[in-house]
């Protein structure tokens, strides 16, 4: 992966694994496989926080120590 893992949550399906890091992105995983499904960048710190929404259509992500969980204070949520 090359970079520290800060954030981690499976799907509530179970067959995703969602983690964030120092790298800045959140990337999507198949929890099966291992394989690698998609990188999401769009935050300007390393990302502390992650999260599903109840029904696995939404991420949430935080960078920042505070309420964000993101470096750059930022919250963002992420469709599918």
């Amino acid at each position: 992966y090359g970079s520290w893992t800060r954030g981690v949550a499976y799907s509530p399906a179970g067959n995703i694994l969602a983690t964030t890091g120092s790298d800045k992105a959140l990337t999507l995983w198949d929890a099966i496989t291992g394989s690698r499904l998609a990188v999401l960048r769009g935050h300007d710190a390393p990302v502390w926080s992650v999260a599903w929404s109840p029904d696995g259509t939404m991420l949430a992500t935080g960078s920042g120590f505070y309420a964000s969980g993101s470096g750059d204070t930022s919250v963002r949520i992420w469709g599918f």
